[in-house]
């Protein structure tokens, strides 16, 4: 299992499934790029991925999104086309260094 620093499963979403086995939006390799890299030189977001009608459910399992934003659960966070992502809310330290 690939954790970060605090020992958070970390999440994959080009995977198809987080680290903890919860499942996550897959990427469709067909697509077109049209993303954003993190600072680690990670495809952060991907427009194309984006599904602003999708309807999530009221699950309030936080995650921290590569681009800094605390997104109410991972269903969110893909909807917004989110890529990569950790369970828990940003930190302050996390929202700064994504900017």
């Amino acid at each position: 299992m690939v954790t970060d620093e605090a020992g958070v499963p970390a999440v994959d979403a080009s995977v198809g499934t987080t680290s903890s086995s919860q499942p996550a939006a897959p990427l469709d390799p067909n697509k077109p790029s049209s993303s954003e890299k993190t600072a680690v030189g990670l495809d952060c977001y991907d427009k194309t991925l984006a599904q602003p009608s999708m309807i999530c459910d009221d699950d309030r399992r936080p995650v921290c999104g590569c681009d800094g934003k605390t997104y109410k659960n991972a269903c969110e966070a893909g909807k917004a086309g989110v890529m990569h992502y950790k369970w828990g809310p940003c930190s302050k330290t996390t929202r700064t260094a994504a900017q």
